[in-house]
């Protein structure tokens, strides 16, 4: 407890998940901010998952820092504890940000939460990340004017995002399974701050084969996208033609429309990332939202409804049928 109140005195709620909940907190080791994403292990009922997510984080962060692709997140380490982060201190869904908006050290060393009774301790997977101060796409989408990107930003952002895939599949035969604007955060390109009047463009050059692809930005907005979140992804090579698995249908309403049509017949492979992708380069390029935002107006017929109730209560029902 004292490890963990006293290593990171200040954090802040960044985002919650089924399993997971990620947070912006202070390192007083290394004194900088880092994201923290933390996992009770007691609640998932396959422990596999959690090493899998843990072991294609660090397989594609080494790829980041060998310099062979940056577009994926750093990986800093790894730690368990007994104990959940202190809400006073790291903050929660309903309270973000309890000690502020940013670490001051003499106003937060002082600071220590109680350590928790027994009967509140669990097993907690604790993984360090680089922070990607700009967040995920979609959220800085929605900070833009009129929530639009520029077409050339958008493109080398569809570039980054299609070879972070292309990389993953080549060396690990990685296939995601939840590819979407929020599990791509953005970075700055350029490691510190750079006089624009005097180098008014950043080019980042990548090496494909023969070919050379030059991504040109402004220096000011100069972002690098990166890839995360591989809970739901598979490298297992058999799994390719296989049929598809339960474990497949991850963000519903993302999910390729052949998986939810031909049910067992649909097989796994690189196809669902590949819709995911391209759901990815319509947001960017119209700044419309083609998830669940497109149904906000639409409405179940009551018959339908009914039906379909009916078909879902039933234990009679062991497959597909048709609603007539």
């Amino acid at each position: 407890w004292d490890y963990l109140t006293e290593r990171y005195p200040w954090g802040m709620f960044l985002s919650e998940g089924t399993f997971k909940r990620v947070y912006k907190v202070w390192n007083a080791l290394v004194g900088a901010e880092e994201a923290v994403s933390i996992m009770n292990v007691n609640l998932i009922d396959n422990v596999n998952v959690v090493g899998s997510e843990l072991a294609v984080s660090v397989m594609l962060s080494s790829l980041t820092r060998r310099n062979i692709c940056p577009n994926f997140v750093l990986v800093r380490g790894v730690f368990t504890s007994l104990y959940e982060p202190p809400c006073s201190q790291w903050g929660s869904a309903e309270n973000k940000r309890p000690l502020g908006s940013k670490y001051i050290e003499s106003k937060h060393n002082a600071l220590t939460a109680s350590e928790p009774p027994s009967d509140e301790q669990g097993s907690f997977q604790y993984i360090r990340m680089e922070l990607c101060h700009h967040g995920d796409v979609e959220e800085y989408i929605k900070r833009q004017p009129n929530e639009v990107l520029s077409s050339s930003l958008a493109r080398s952002l569809l570039f980054q995002m299609a070879f972070s895939l292309h990389v993953a599949g080549n060396k690990f035969g990685m296939k995601h399974y939840d590819v979407k604007l929020l599990n791509f955060f953005l970075s700055d390109t350029n490691d510190g701050p750079i006089d624009d009047r005097a180098h008014p463009f950043t080019v980042m050059r990548y090496g494909l084969g023969s070919h050379a692809f030059n991504l040109r930005m402004r220096t000011k907005a100069a972002i690098t996208a990166k890839l995360a979140d591989f809970g739901t992804s598979d490298v297992r090579a058999e799994s390719n033609g296989q049929p598809v698995l339960i474990s497949n249908f991850t963000t519903l309403e993302n999910t390729p429309p052949d998986f939810l049509i031909l049910g067992d017949v649909a097989t796994q492979g690189y196809g669902h990332d590949y819709f995911g992708l391209g759901l990815c380069m319509l947001h960017l390029f119209t700044g419309f939202a083609p998830y669940e935002e497109i149904l906000e107006t639409v409405v179940c017929p009551p018959n339908l409804k009914k039906k379909l109730k009916n078909i879902w209560e039933s234990k009679k029902v062991g497959g597909y049928d048709v609603i007539r």
